[in-house]
Order: C-alpha cells, then sequence, then structure tokens
C-alpha cells in the first residue's frame, strides 16, 4: 500500500474483506447485526488523513488539492441520493465546513484542510456511520480522538508531511 495512488484518486483504503462463503461466510455489516451486543471502543486521530498523506508518499500540491475537492465533491454528491433531503449537505456548506471558500486561507491552513478532509472521508465518516449502526444493535460504543502524534514513528516518511500533528506533553 506504500507509494500507492488508488488511495488519492478514489479517497478510499484499498482493504476490504473478502467475503468467500466459508471464512467471511456474510457481509461484515449482516454478521455485526447477528452478533450479540458488546462494548466496543473505536476511534481515531486528530489528524488521521496524515498517515494515507505518509502511505501514498505524496505531498500536497495544487493537483492533489484539486483531486481532494473534486473526490469530496463528487462522495457529497452521491451520498445526498442515499439520505432524505432533509438530511442532505450542499457543497457550499462542506467547503465552509473547513473553511475552503476563505481566500485568506494560509499554505498551512490549506494543508490541514485538505489532510481533515482525506482522513474524514477515509476514516471518519465510516467510523462515524459503524458506531451508529453498533448503538442501533443495543452496543455500547466508548469512541475517542487521539490528539498525540509521535515523530519518531514516522522516520524518513515524515519528510512527506506537509506538517505533524500536536505532540502530546505531559506537565
Amino acid at each position: 500500500m506504500v507509494g500507492s495512488t488508488n488511495i488519492f484518486e478514489s479517497i478510499q483504503l484499498p482493504l476490504t474483506p473478502v467475503i468467500d462463503g466459508d471464512f467471511l461466510p456474510k457481509c461484515l455489516v449482516e454478521l455485526r447485526k447477528e452478533s450479540p451486543k458488546k462494548l466496543i471502543i473505536a476511534g481515531n486521530c486528530e489528524f488521521e488523513g496524515l498517515l494515507f498523506l505518509a502511505l501514498g508518499l505524496r505531498s500536497i500540491d495544487p493537483n492533489l488539492i484539486e483531486g481532494v475537492k473534486h473526490r469530496s465533491n463528487m462522495f457529497i454528491l452521491e451520498g445526498n441520493k442515499l439520505i432524505e433531503e432533509n438530511l442532505q449537505i450542499s457543497i457550499e456548506t462542506f467547503k465552509n465546513s473547513y473553511w475552503l471558500n476563505s481566500e485568506k486561507m494560509t499554505k498551512i491552513e490549506l494543508e490541514k484542510a485538505v489532510v481533515n478532509i482525506i482522513g474524514d472521508t477515509v476514516s471518519g465518516i465510516p467510523l462515524r456511520n459503524y458506531i451508529g449502526q453498533e448503538i442501533c444493535q443495543g452496543s455500547t460504543v466508548y469512541s475517542y480522538n487521539f490528539q498525540h502524534f509521535n515523530r519518531q514513528a514516522f522516520h524518513a516518511i515524515s519528510y512527506y508531511l506537509p506538517f505533524s500533528g500536536k505532540p502530546f506533553l505531559f506537565v
């Protein structure tokens, strides 16, 4: 997966389970419906999108920014077809939520917005959907959002990152 461009072309992880009828007899949604209620802890990191930049060995450039904006717009349009009209989101609302309509964005603000969009579309939104499904099934879910970033964990890959997350400090 390192160096893969699929992540950026589709803004999706190229990892999915194979429903083979033996090991996985049904899709995960169906298997979760059949499973007993459980305690779940699930979450992500504040700048989850940095991981995907590192995996794709990509730096943020105008082509990536436009590609992320375009693919995000497609997600919104596709997603709006699947939900009731009163729950739909406009592309303008989406842009405003990431400050993409601001002409005064600094380079680092734009980079953080792109990283947040990547993180939300690849990880955050699916996580929210999963948590919602599990709560509807009667499970108890504890969610978290880490703001810790271990600079040493990325080594040479860190050169591809536009910025680093907040280091965790004990006071």
